[in-house]
């Protein structure tokens, strides 16, 4: 054992409390509380800073689940503040529109109207490759919000209706991106880094959602981008 660590072990700082204790507690808090928009270092510095409060402000000594309870709130505190200066609601996760209308034009100081534009008159010229029943199949899919009740409006079984949808996904993608390829979900750089289809670093801006089978991987810059794409066109 070093010096210091040897004094931080030894050393009481208030209510027979020492520093290794409150080192210990806030590791420990910082390790339970996780978040990606919270690195470990920081979810430690926020726990620390819970605990020497809690400690400090304690006329009789304190028992030790109630300076854990202090450094896990301090940490949750640090992860809301984080969320909230940054515009995301911490129930869905999203960026909250309001966000967006006071900040996009700080965040995207040369953002013009041509993004917008070329969607709007893409989709209609897209759409128009479209048989007929690749159209219901799309519309009826945007409209019942499921496979199985897009099928049954439409009248015909499942393998049917997917296999119509695609079809129609195959056009699209051909169509909107043309002469390019459109781009892969995923890549590994060269030094193994894994990204998302827009080159974003899955260990800085990737989070995981649902579970079991259904988990999978999502961009959180590439959520807040179509975020500000969505509140771009309903102004």
């Amino acid at each position: 054992m070093t010096r210091a660590a040897s004094v931080a072990a030894t050393a009481t700082l208030v209510h027979d409390y020492t520093m290794d204790d409150v080192e210990r507690i806030a590791w420990s808090a910082a390790h339970r509380l996780r978040a990606p928009v919270l690195t470990l270092e920081d979810g430690h510095e926020a726990a620390w800073h819970g605990v020497v409060e809690h400690l400090y402000g304690s006329e009789d000594c304190p028992h030790f689940h109630d300076l854990m309870n202090s450094a896990v709130a301090a940490v949750a505190a640090e992860i809301r503040a984080h969320h909230q200066n940054h515009g995301v609601n911490a129930d869905t996760g999203e960026v909250r529109p309001a966000f967006h209308k006071y900040w996009l034009p700080v965040m995207v100081p040369f953002a013009d109207f041509t993004d917008t534009l070329v969607e709007r008159m893409a989709l209609p010229q897209v759409l128009g490759l479209l048989t007929d029943t690749e159209y219901e199949a799309i519309a009826a899919l945007a409209a019942h919000g499921s496979g199985r009740a897009a099928a049954a409006a439409l009248g015909i079984n499942d393998k049917a209706f997917y296999e119509r949808v695609r079809k129609a996904r195959a056009k699209a993608v051909a169509a909107w991106f043309d002469a390019e390829a459109p781009a892969p979900r995923s890549t590994v750089r060269a030094d193994g880094e894994v990204q998302c289809r827009a080159g974003h670093a899955r260990s800085e801006h990737g989070y995981l959602t649902g579970s079991g089978d259904a988990q999978r991987w999502r961009c959180r810059a590439c959520v807040n981008a179509a975020e500000r794409r969505r509140w771009a066109r309903s102004r």
